[in-house]
């Protein structure tokens, strides 16, 4: 890591482990111009992550992604809190100011802010073994359709998936959504949409592999 930011272009601000808030603070002390681009900045910092996703245009596309109906007859705000601290462990009150990245990288020239998240690769190898097991029981006629896994094995076995592979592919799947759906959306909310946002995962060796012989 270390290295690829000692590559990056001047003026390349890090910041690790910090809330959203710490960070665009930090951003708009460090000169009057990212003091001017991120004055609306605060407004969205306050609002919990339930608010910033139904105020955000795009609100339908995501509430789809992160596997949320609105029904008419409730409260949608407090459901979708509600959906939001069962699947990603948030809380109601948490706010996107709140957020935390394992690393920032915002880039003033060019308006670019990138995402990191650290992923243990133990994990990715419990998640190879799990798309392993799909891949020796459906065989070559599986499309990788992830969506589609359960109706593959109920025509290819006639019975559903295995238990430890539904349950990877759910952690798998949070996994990407927290960091590709709901934590871009409340980082384009922050820096407004002339900044280009995007988030990248990182591989680091598990604390299981030091102890490996």
């Amino acid at each position: 890591m270390e290295q690829l930011i000692a590559q990056g272009p001047p003026g390349l601000k890090v910041f690790t482990e910090r809330s959203l808030r710490t960070t665009i603070e930090a951003l708009r002390a460090s000169s009057p111009e990212l003091e001017a681009a991120l004055k609306r900045a605060g407004g969205p910092l306050d609002r919990t992550v339930a608010q910033m996703l139904l105020d955000r245009p795009d609100r339908d596309v995501l509430l789809k992604l992160i596997g949320f109906e609105a029904n008419a007859a409730a409260d949608t705000e407090k459901a979708l809190a509600s959906h939001l601290s069962k699947r990603f462990g948030w809380k109601a009150s948490t706010t996107v100011g709140d957020l935390q990245s394992d690393v920032l990288l915002v880039d003033p020239a060019t308006s670019r802010v990138t995402n990191i998240d650290w992923t243990s690769s133990t994990k990715l190898e419990a998640h190879e073994r799990a798309w392993g097991k799909v891949v020796d029981d459906l065989g070559k006629d599986f499309d990788g359709n992830w969506e589609a896994i359960a109706q593959a094995y109920r025509q290819a076995l006639g019975d559903g998936p295995p238990a430890e592979v539904l349950r990877q592919l759910e952690q798998l799947t949070t996994h990407a959504v927290r960091e590709t759906v709901v934590r871009q959306a409340a980082l384009r909310s922050v820096f407004g949409e002339t900044w280009f946002v995007l988030s990248h995962e990182m591989i680091y060796k598990g604390l299981n592999s030091l102890f490996k012989k």
